[in-house]
């Protein structure tokens, strides 16, 4: 029968129900909501650390071609260099003969 104690025991017991529910539903909830957003904290950070290590990438790429390049020009010059103080030796060698044979030695007796 429906009598008003067993309306409100019925409501009251409804009451503890939606309540237990709300005390395990809400904190779930909350959870997932935190969830979410450090997942898209994490996917950002990832995101950006990518970029940045992109950029590290591309500018250590461009110091490698510009080493390279002053590394090659060195040599070069390195090579010009070594073939002047060559020719060098060479005169000096030529010079120092033409001065023996146009100046006479000394001698000592």
């Amino acid at each position: 029968m429906l009598t008003i104690p067993n309306i409100t025991f019925c409501i009251g017991m409804l009451s503890i129900i939606f309540t237990v529910y709300h005390y395990f539903k809400n904190p779930q909830i909350k959870g997932e909501k935190v969830d979410a957003l450090f997942d898209q904290r994490m996917k950002f950070v990832q995101e950006s650390n990518d970029r940045r290590f992109t950029e590290v990438h591309e500018e250590i790429k461009a110091v490698t071609a510009t080493n390279q390049n002053h590394l090659h020009t060195v040599d070069k010059k390195m090579d010009a260099l070594t073939k002047t103080v060559e020719q060098m030796g060479k005169d000096i060698v030529k010079l120092s003969t033409i001065i023996d044979e146009r100046i006479p030695k000394k001698c000592d007796k």
